[in-house]
């Protein structure tokens, strides 16, 4: 088992909201800090003081970027860290 110290913030964009969140809050212990209306479709969760934005492509927020994930759309946004200890 590893203890996580911390995650640098990332910014995820994806078609899968709720299997990504699902995934965070699970398997990594984090938290719903923040969400907007489906609309705008911005979730951020929390562990501890790093932050994690989960942006739903097909919301206002994600139609300003590029595409889901594929062979040629990149995510995440930003590099992630991930700390381990």
């Amino acid at each position: 088992m590893f203890n996580i110290l911390g995650i640098d913030q990332q910014v995820l964009r994806t078609d899968k909201r709720d299997a990504i969140i699902t995934f965070y809050t699970d398997a990594l212990d984090c938290y719903s800090e923040r969400e907007t209306s489906p609309e705008t479709g911005l979730t951020q969760l929390s562990l501890d003081i790093d932050l994690i934005d989960i942006v739903d492509i097909h919301s206002q927020l994600g139609r300003q970027g590029c595409g889901a994930p594929t062979e040629t759309e990149n995510n995440p946004t930003t590099p992630a860290y991930l700390s381990l200890q």
